[in-house]
């Protein structure tokens, strides 16, 4: 599933947005610009559609999403917002539509300090997600039940006695650990054990043995909070619109550039990825290791909350070499 054109009317700041990827959409959607041009209000607009078809425990107020709702023209004020008038999609495919799949979407509030999980109890199916961010501005701290999941898979395995101890182990953590070797120098040991008060997950790193979660740096938790999340979540959300705010954050240049390549990969090849970034690794990846499969839309060209505007996937020209300059620029 792939999106084709996003028009947005009086929703956020935005008066008429018309976001444009054309009859063939990419595989990768970068939306690059500096802070407060209206980047996370894109993936804002996905969780309301989404909210057409799952609840969440956590919504916002109709105020958040509504263009007028402090104006002070009391006529605009009072005309309300509808979701459904507001944000128009079409996808690649006349027959798609959204579902619970459609989309899976992290905020830019990722934060899971520490694991300590004492008891394990029965997870909702996965794609009512429930315990998602409501929306842009809320915290993302699903690692925990994505921990739980996690060791929820290895007791069904250990159950239905299809496979030994270190055949459920490399299952569960191989894919991580693949991973992980890509971009960090940390590696899953163990997925802890509950029972002995060990509810976390334990790495290698340089000559530290079984080093627990929470003594990782911030940026090394970053990691491994996405990659979990996607190891977890794939299989069932294959049809899906994966969108990311800043997934650079707390990570160093060279890094961000391995995390943006790592993910792409993990992420099934008939899904559409779409991050919210001003990284310049994340662009150099971009530009360099993802430019067939990228377009990215520059929210720095103008403002675009006023009048009826449409952003088109920048062209690189031989000008500007491989878009580089122009990229770099959006950040500066």
């Amino acid at each position: 599933m792939k999106i084709k054109q996003l028009q947005l009317k009086r929703f956020k700041r935005f008066d008429d947005l018309t976001i444009d990827l054309g009859h063939s959409p990419s595989r990768i959607v970068a939306l690059v610009g500096p802070n407060g041009c209206g980047k996370s209000s894109i993936f804002d607009a996905f969780e309301e559609k989404l909210k057409n078809v799952k609840g969440a425990d956590r919504n916002e107020q109709a105020w958040f999403f509504d263009k007028f709702a402090f104006h002070p023209d009391e006529i605009l004020r009072n005309a309300g917002y509808d979701r459904n008038q507001a944000i128009s999609l079409t996808f690649d495919s006349d027959d798609k539509a959204v579902v619970k799949k459609t989309f899976h979407i992290r905020s830019a509030y990722r934060f899971t300090p520490s694991l300590n999980v004492q008891s394990i109890s029965a997870q909702a199916d996965i794609l009512e997600d429930r315990r998602r961010p409501g929306s842009s501005v809320a915290l993302d701290n699903r690692l925990q039940e994505n921990y739980e999941r996690l060791l929820g898979i290895a007791y069904g395995e250990f159950e239905s006695g299809e496979k030994t101890g270190s055949q459920v182990r490399e299952k569960l953590l191989g894919r991580i650990n693949q991973v992980l070797d890509e971009v960090l120098d940390v590696r899953v040991s163990s997925i802890g054990n509950v029972i002995a008060g060990k509810g976390q997950l334990y790495f290698d790193k340089e000559d530290a043995k079984d080093f627990p979660y929470q003594n990782l740096s911030s940026g090394e938790k970053e990691v491994i909070d996405l990659v979990v999340d996607l190891v977890v979540r794939t299989p069932e959300y294959d049809d899906t619109i994966y969108a990311i705010d800043e997934p650079e954050l707390h990570l160093s240049t060279a890094i961000q550039r391995k995390l943006l390549v790592a993910v792409e990969r993990l992420i099934p090849q008939n899904c559409q990825l779409w991050v919210a970034t001003h990284s310049i690794g994340f662009l150099r990846a971009l530009q360099d290791d993802l430019a067939d499969k990228c377009a990215v839309l520059d929210f720095s060209e103008q403002n675009y909350f006023t009048g009826a505007h449409t952003i088109r996937p920048i062209v690189p020209t031989r000008g500007i070499g491989s878009a580089s300059s122009k990229l770099l620029s959006m950040i500066w």
